[in-house]
């Protein structure tokens, strides 16, 4: 009863970030993209298998893998990989609060939690299936131990377990880990050394794995962030605002109104005497901008008035910049998200400064903010084409396994989670060299391939794309890999998912995009659209979409040289949140060309049986 008496408020604040976390996409099914990605190589044999596919298929640290294995083979596994995180981040509430007691008093430690349990990021990472949670944890534990350390001169030993551990599950984690020792140094000296050695450890087991991935991100020709905002004023406030103020929550996908962008288009109303957005406008105003604000304002207050906080802000600031030089080389994005050590720290700020601000109102509006926003408008609200992987199990499994499947779209994922099927994976990041060049090579020549970077393919694509010639090279890939593996009157099954852009664009369209201006930089097209006149200005993205469509469309057309279709079915999904078949046929089949240019959002079979 003593404990319940003195931890009352703690515990209110947990069960009230319980029930912000655990709500309807909690125990959404299926997967998307990048949840698959993390599950399919996390159900490989353990541990080998998952090391040597998280190097050559993913670009992220192993530790997150290795420890949902156990689960991702249990019956609905979307469920328990999902509260395993809500588990991790219910814990990091109460690491938040013993930061705070540790820097000034329990008050603060109840401020940090409620800060921590509200936040619009943390709770959307709390039902995302990938690897977030777990580094939030970790990095929040290492901020203790690291202020511990300066106050109390222990905990080094801890501390460079957590910093091994945060190597093994964060892709920059030693990045971060050599920023905090460099700190450590200036204030410690010599008294830190083994526990940096010590903490290495971690890195020496990731350098393998890190070395692979390293080799293959720098050499991608098309920018897997591309469509992400640039290292602009624009960005920096995407930045500030998915961590105090989520209305518009960039890298969640949860935004309703259009943040900066939004910004400009009423200003350029303004100017020319159009009606307002004004609904948007307000609560933009409202919901970010105002938060915004009042956080920088505490974050200011306990930079100024906390030489422990002087400290931890330190700490991020240096991340942030030296992450930058990776954004301005192109080898990451400028996304809040990847960011997370100096958003965790920032949030600590809010609350040490909040101790030292006279005005007491200005939390509780952040919070009410923070609160509208997560029930407004729900954490991950997914949008609807990302609700599809893994809900199609029924269908795939039915599938005899010694039919090829063709599955379009994360292909190179999707042959691990269905390990039992025939499948030949099209993933679309190698298609456009985003991930790797193999069948970009293929298809475009290896000499185009070895001249190709950021910068100029466009120019060296666009004629083999307008002409659409057909690669000799692509047509001998398909015969060996997979035609000749089929005999007669076998099946073929190709699924792809109709929601994708690409597969709308008509011929018309990519004349036109390839005519226009390209930004092989970081931009976002969004901002870009509005400033521009109108005219859509061609960035990385887009023109990786252009290199798929025009790839996946000569793919089928090489199918069905060989093969003639004999059904198509589609799914949908239904009231229930449940995809189910809408339509099937076998007779009159419409060309494959016009299904993916008249595309109905759900799924795709379609049938061939070879020649």
């Amino acid at each position: 009863m003593k404990f319940l008496k003195n931890n009352i408020l703690l515990i209110l604040i947990i069960i009230l970030s319980i029930f912000l976390r655990i709500n309807y996409d909690t125990f959404l099914e299926g997967y998307n993209f990048d949840e698959i990605a993390m599950v399919s190589i996390a159900k490989l044999n353990f541990p080998f298998e998952i090391l040597k596919y998280s190097a050559i298929e993913d670009y992220h640290a192993p530790l997150y893998y290795l420890i949902i294995h156990p689960f991702c083979n249990i019956e609905n596994a979307y469920i328990p990989l999902r509260l395993l995180n809500t588990i991790f981040s219910i814990i990091n509430l109460f690491v938040f609060y013993q930061i705070g007691k540790l820097i000034l008093n329990k008050k603060t430690g109840l401020i940090l939690a409620l800060l921590l349990a509200i936040n619009h990021q943390h709770i959307a990472m709390a039902n995302f299936i990938k690897f977030y949670c777990l580094c939030f944890l970790l990095c929040s534990a290492i901020f203790y131990y690291f202020i511990k350390v300066i106050k109390k001169n222990d905990g080094y030993n801890k501390l460079a377990l957590l910093n091994s551990l945060f190597i093994l599950s964060s892709t920059f984690g030693v990045l971060f880990v050599i920023l905090e020792y460099l700190i450590l140094f200036l204030i410690k000296q010599k008294a830190c050394l083994k526990s940096f050695l010590l903490s290495l450890i971690g890195f020496v087991l990731y350098l393998p794995i890190l070395s692979i991935q390293a080799k293959t991100a720098l050499s991608n020709i098309i920018n897997p962030h591309g469509a992400y905002p640039s290292f602009s004023i624009f960005g920096t406030y995407i930045f500030l605002n998915d961590w105090f103020s989520p209305l518009l929550n960039y890298s969640c996908n949860t935004q309703t109104v259009e943040s900066m962008p939004l910004v400009v288009d009423n200003i350029k109303k303004m100017l020319s005497n159009q009606p307002l957005d004004y609904i948007s406008l307000i609560s933009f105003i409202l919901l970010s901008f105002i938060p915004v604000i009042i956080s920088l304002y505490f974050i200011y207050k306990g930079i100024k008035e906390n030489k422990d906080s002087k400290k931890l802000f330190l700490l991020g600031l240096s991340y942030f910049l030296c992450f930058s030089i990776l954004i301005l080389l192109e080898i990451s994005g400028y996304i809040p998200l990847y960011i997370y050590p100096f958003g965790l720290i920032l949030i600590i700020l809010i609350g040490i400064g909040y101790n030292y601000s006279t005005n007491k109102f200005l939390i509780a509006y952040l919070c009410i903010a923070q609160l509208i926003v997560t029930n407004v408008y729900p954490a991950q609200a997914r949008e609807e084409k990302e609700k599809i992987y893994g809900k199609l199990d029924y269908a795939i499994e039915k599938i005899d396994n010694k039919t090829t499947i063709i599955l379009i779209d994360a292909g190179r994922f999707l042959k691990h989670y269905y390990k039992d099927k025939k499948i030949f994976a099209l993933d679309y990041e190698q298609i456009e060299g985003g991930h790797d060049k193999k069948l970009f090579e293929i298809y475009f020549g290896e000499e185009i391939a070895k001249k190709a970077n950021k910068h100029n393919i466009k120019a060296l694509v666009k004629p083999i794309i307008l002409s659409n010639k057909k690669s000799q090279n692509f047509e001998n890939y398909l015969q060996k890999e997979l035609f000749s593996n089929i005999k007669k009157d076998e099946k073929l099954i190709l699924i792809f998912n109709s929601d994708s852009r690409f597969f709308t664009y008509t011929q018309k369209e990519i004349e036109n995009l390839l005519d226009e201006e390209y930004s092989p930089h970081l931009i976002n097209s969004s901002l870009t659209y509005q400033i521009k006149n109108n005219k859509e200005e061609l960035n990385q993205s887009t023109l990786g979409e252009i290199i798929q469509s025009n790839i996946t469309k000569n793919f089928v057309g090489e199918i069905e040289k060989e093969f003639k279709k004999i059904k198509i079915e589609q799914f949908i999904k239904n009231i229930n949140d449940k995809y189910q078949k809408v339509y099937e046929s076998d007779k009159n089949l419409p060309d494959i060309q016009w299904i993916m240019e008249n595309p109905t959002a759900g799924w795709i079979f379609v049938t061939y049986q070879k020649k």
